[in-house]
């Protein structure tokens, strides 16, 4: 379990090391009482499905890829954390970062660079929607 955390967190920095290099980037700080550290955000997302309340659907996989579907329509990108933010760049090219945030109610970071926290409706182990 250790080998396979220390990989993964390896693959994760790797792909943020890549996209690393793009200007634009957004940080949403300073908004959620008590923000998660990195290896909690690690255990939380990677491998998991966040559920939108707009309906939409992101995977998080292990190696730092990100598929998702909006309207039945697929994309990809990569996500990764970075200062104990959970970061997702998308085709667009503008890195956000977001503090993430849980409570008994479930958990909560800013998916779309808004400075508001937007509550995740369900975060599913895995992918069994299937995104590619």
């Amino acid at each position: 379990m250790r080998l396979w955390r220390q990989i993964v967190g390896a693959s994760v920095l790797a792909v943020l090391a890549a996209c690393a290099s793009h200007q634009n980037e957004l940080e949403i700080t300073g908004l959620t009482p008590h923000p998660l550290a990195a290896a909690e955000i690690m255990t939380a997302i990677s491998d998991h499905t966040a559920v939108m309340p707009d309906g939409s659907f992101e995977y998080y996989a292990p190696d730092g890829k990100l598929f998702g579907s909006s309207d039945g329509q697929p994309y990809q990108g990569a996500w990764g954390i970075k200062d104990n933010l959970f970061c997702t760049l998308l085709d667009n090219e503008i890195r956000v970062c977001s503090e993430v945030g849980r409570d008994s109610k479930g958990v909560f970071w800013s998916p779309d660079g808004e400075k508001k926290i937007t509550r995740i409706a369900a975060l599913l182990p895995g992918n069994p929607k299937n995104l590619k």
